[in-house]
């Protein structure tokens, strides 16, 4: 390709040209397809006419392309957030949560429409980039009915990680940080006989370095741990107390259901939103709690004194959930048809 011969003859340092050489059958590749997109979208979207182009991310040559001509074209393009970036304040997850968000992850200069289900990362929008006026709340959830009075207090993990070949360093856990935050929370919730912990594992698609044999060879086994995914998440959150997870849009989820969160990982490198660390009590208590400084099993002793049978309140919710009024997920879809009929 004329194009790589091109940017090869202006690098000077040998070492550099000699690493581009080796890259470079792949960067053709990478940029031929980029090119080709870029040939053929006008064509097709001419051809398909959208009225809307809807995506969680603009973060590849075919979804950049086709968001960029969209737009020249005066199509509606909604960037829906899926609630995994949030603002840090430590040096090195910051520094990676930034630059990951900023790849078409929460904004871009292709949106029209940036749909965010999370206040903080409004203001993560707004910290990073000029597009603010775009921004449309999404609530997940209605908050749900709290649980019926019961003795046991229902602990439910449902977490995410991603494989060693995509890592994300200080942010998302690797398999084995995953499988062994399991096992301390299995082991942490075997000792306290008034819980249940109830471990669902999501369908992971192309990530099969964790799967159910691995959960039952790696976590300890009690009484009262099982694993289960019988049903749809928003069924497994009606019997809940307590989600625990480390980086997941569950955690959206559960804090929209009226559910509070505890961010546990093994290696206590991220907290994926701001909460308390030390024990509540019933007249000190928090929505979102992470653990960091507590032995986890005084941490959830603490949880379940705290929490049993006593939901959350709007005010304890609204630092991490939309006020009420905020447009729901049936609200937001009439609104995306809503700008198709405008279109047409």
């Amino acid at each position: 390709m004329p194009e790589m011969k091109a940017v090869t003859a202006g690098i000077a340092d040998d070492f550099r040209r000699k690493v581009f050489e080796i890259s470079e059958p792949y960067m053709e590749r990478i940029v031929g397809l980029t090119l080709g997109y870029e040939r053929a979208m006008p064509d097709q979207m001419s051809m398909l006419k959208p009225a809307v182009i809807s995506t969680d991310a603009i973060n590849t040559s075919f979804r950049i392309s086709a968001c960029r001509v969209a737009r020249k074209l005066g199509t509606q393009v909604v960037l829906f957030n899926h609630a995994s970036h949030t603002p840090q304040s430590e040096a090195p997850s910051k520094t990676v949560g930034d630059l990951w968000a900023s790849l078409g992850r929460i904004y871009s200069d292709h949106a029209t429409v940036l749909a965010v289900r999370f206040p903080a990362i409004a203001g993560l929008i707004r910290e990073l980039s000029p597009h603010g006026k775009k921004i449309i709340a999404v609530r997940q959830n209605s908050v749900l009915a709290a649980t019926h009075s019961k003795p046991t207090f229902q602990i439910t993990f449902a977490g995410n990680y991603v494989g060693e070949n995509s890592h994300i360093p200080w942010m998302v856990e690797t398999p084995d940080e995953f499988i062994n935050g399991i096992a301390e929370l299995a082991q942490a919730v075997g000792q306290i006989p008034e819980a249940k912990l109830v471990i669902r594992l999501k369908p992971q698609n192309n990530k099969t370095e964790i799967n159910l044999a691995a959960i039952k060879q790696f976590v300890p086994h009690y009484p009262n741990v099982e694993i289960s995914n019988g049903g749809s998440f928003k069924q497994a959150l009606v019997e809940t107390d307590l989600l625990v997870a480390c980086i997941s849009t569950t955690i959206d989820e559960a804090l929209g259901a009226g559910r509070p969160v505890l961010l546990h990982s093994s290696r206590h490198r991220y907290n994926h939103l701001l909460g308390m660390s030390t024990p509540p009590d019933r007249n000190h208590r928090s929505a979102v709690y992470v653990s960091s400084k507590t032995p986890l099993v005084a941490l959830l002793k603490g949880i379940i004194d705290a929490h049993q049978n006593r939901p959350l309140n709007a005010a304890e919710l609204s630092t991490y959930t939309w006020p009420a009024g905020t447009p729901d997920m049936d609200e937001f879809a009439k609104l995306v048809l809503n700008m198709t009929q405008a279109h047409a």
